[in-house]
């Protein structure tokens, strides 16, 4: 997103630089292998270990809480190794708290 507005956007991907970057939400790693987790289970990883940015790589597993209160779940099913390419994810998107 080099050279691009992000006012809107939760989480933007620098590709020159292959990281996610958080621009207004959270960011959590989760342990390598780990299941796909529940809402309340990103929630507790949020809280414990926030972080704001973390290198991409296959299979890295991660929680976002975005700016406007969403959790979501997302999972690297490919990334780049030289900076250069795509990177697809999986992710999971729980609705608004009510």
């Amino acid at each position: 997103m080099t050279g691009q507005s992000t006012a809107g956007t939760d989480l933007a991907f620098d590709p020159t630089a292959v990281e996610p970057v958080d621009v207004e939400g959270q960011i959590a790693p989760l342990p390598a292998g780990a299941s796909e987790p529940t809402e309340a289970e990103c929630v507790t990883q949020l809280q414990k270990n926030e972080l704001s940015e973390l290198d991409l790589a296959r299979d890295v597993a991660f929680c976002v809480q975005t700016g406007e209160g969403r959790t979501a779940y997302l999972r690297v099913i490919s990334a780049p190794v030289e900076g250069e390419g795509k990177v697809r994810l999986k992710a999971t998107v729980w609705d608004l708290p009510q």
